[in-house]
């Protein structure tokens, strides 16, 4: 994951970041996904599992988005939300981000690939 800070692609689309690159995972599984809420924006711990909660459940309802893109390529990717906001948002709020992104990453994806 330390790749994912370094070399990985970013795209910000408030108040979600995340970063994504195409590697070799030591599983065989098409992408690995973590969420990340840093503690200097939201102070405590119950709201800051809440946030992570919300992007995974976003993920997670949306990740058919990506499934098909990365499983017809035969590639794996890392990917890593991270929450840029002070404010706590709705889950509609934040899965239309996620959504977004997920698109996002497709296409560059499809790019990558060529």
């Amino acid at each position: 994951m330390d790749e994912l800070f370094i070399t990985a692609h970013s795209k910000l689309y408030y108040p979600v970041l995340a970063k994504f690159k195409s590697i070799d995972l030591p599983k065989k599984v098409p992408f690995q996904i973590a969420f990340s809420v840093p503690k200097r924006r939201i102070k405590t711990a119950v709201k800051r599992n809440l946030i992570k909660r919300r992007m995974l459940e976003a993920f997670r309802k949306n990740q058919h988005i990506l499934s098909p893109t990365t499983v017809m390529a035969q590639q794996q990717m890392a990917i890593i939300f991270i929450y840029i906001s002070n404010d706590i948002l709705p889950l509609t709020d934040i899965e239309k981000v996620v959504v977004k992104q997920l698109e996002y990453i497709r296409e560059k994806t499809k790019e990558i690939a060529k």
